[in-house]
């Protein structure tokens, strides 16, 4: 994808129907991988692997652009675009994800993004060498066999994870229309809109340790999700939300009690997820094939 529409309305719905068909896409690789790993062939494998985790990573940088105002994701159209083309930084955000919901995650953004970009160029480099035999500057043959049936199972691992992790966000994309509408909400919030009208260096670097603080408040602690954004920059727009859910909710003849049930329920954590294991290690680890 080269450019974002001059539309905002256009551009939310390609950017929620690219971020659905990649999550159909990663299910399709993983199906490939897991066939492939059965018949014992691991660096196909591998590379279908490491190609669920680029369309996961491409549907997380549509879905961030989503979140922003239309006026800075056309100001930052260049770094939408690099990492969309990007194999490694695809791959980047999978990572990430998989980084924060991590139970053994590192104390501070510059940590994770250190272990995901760590990982994301691992994993590409392996999936490079799955799919094709090469040379290297000195004559060495580089042979899809030197992918170990331990790299390409670990890697399954890592995206079974990250599968699981994304299942929810996949499940809000199959309605556009009931996401757009969530959308428009959102950005006229008081609240979204005072973060992003003062959006700079400093205040972004802020952004990001108060989301890994509540990542990981969610994941550790696990408290629902109104206590775990208090005192961050998230807080006044739940509580808008909260309020409107509560006010919805009173005038459909729910019980008094309704919203406040239902959000001591909300967890986001790497325990809530139904799936395989979590890595243990504070990054994915990938092995990097020599």
């Amino acid at each position: 994808m080269a450019m974002l529409l001059s539309d905002p309305e256009e551009t939310d719905r390609v950017l929620i129907t690219l971020a659905s068909e990649a999550h159909k896409h990663a299910r399709q690789h993983l199906i490939a991988a897991r066939a492939v790993l059965d018949v014992g062939i691991w660096s196909v494998a591998f590379a279908n692997a490491a190609l669920v985790l680029e369309e996961l990573g491409k549907a997380m940088i549509c879905t961030s652009a989503l979140l922003q105002p239309h006026e800075q994701r056309l100001a930052n159209e260049e770094v939408f675009r690099k990492a969309f083309n990007s194999h490694e930084m695809k791959a980047f955000y999978a990572f990430m994800m998989l980084g924060m919901m991590n139970e053994e995650m590192p104390e501070g953004m510059e940590e994770l993004f250190k272990l995901a970009l760590r990982d994301a160029r691992r994993t590409h480099k392996n999936k490079m060498r799955g799919f094709y035999t090469d040379a290297n500057s000195s004559g060495h043959v580089l042979k899809p066999s030197d992918i170990t049936e331990e790299q390409a199972r670990q890697i399954l691992q890592v995206v079974e994870a990250v599968m699981a992790l994304s299942a929810e966000s996949e499940e809000a994309l199959e309605d556009p229309e009931v996401y757009m509408r969530v959308l428009g909400r959102m950005r006229q919030s008081e609240a979204y809109q005072a973060v992003y009208a003062e959006m700079d260096d400093d205040s972004l670097a802020e952004l990001g340790a108060q989301t890994i603080t509540m990542a990981r408040l969610l994941v550790r602690a696990e408290v629902p999700f109104p206590e775990a954004v208090k005192g961050t920059w998230a807080a006044p727009f739940v509580d808008e939300l909260i309020a409107d859910w509560e006010e919805r909710a009173t005038a459909a003849g729910l019980p008094a009690n309704f919203v406040a049930d239902e959000l001591a329920t909300m967890r986001i954590s790497a325990a809530a997820v139904e799936g395989p294991a979590m890595p243990t290690q504070p990054g994915a680890n990938v092995t990097e094939v020599t």
